[in-house]
């Protein structure tokens, strides 16, 4: 999946497993997500490695507040209509261009 490799090219930096308790949200869900949501999570994860700057405590605690905790206020949001809809609590980032990605 082409976010699996963005998302996992950013925690590894922090010798963190993708598919660890520390990046699982309980709530109920069938099916893939959006692409409008993984686009919000890339984002997101973008802006915590920044403001992280390879300290894995700090990472792990603004993945919980800027990730984690908006999905379970808003467990919606792993559904498409919820990003429709508008009424989003959490605002789309502005998602690059094709030719805007880095690789």
């Amino acid at each position: 999946m082409f976010y699996d490799f963005h998302f996992k090219e950013i925690v590894d930096k922090y010798k963190l497993d993708l598919n660890g308790a520390w990046s699982k949200v309980e709530i109920p869900q069938n099916g893939r997500h959006p692409d409008v949501y993984h686009k919000w999570v890339n984002e997101q994860l973008k802006i915590i490695d920044k403001q992280a700057n390879g300290d894995p405590e700090k990472f792990l605690k603004l993945f919980d507040e800027n990730i984690k905790t908006p999905l379970q206020n808003n467990p919606e949001m792993i559904f498409k209509e919820f990003w429709e809809s508008g009424a989003q609590a959490i605002p789309e980032p502005e998602i690059p261009q094709w030719e805007d990605w880095e690789w």
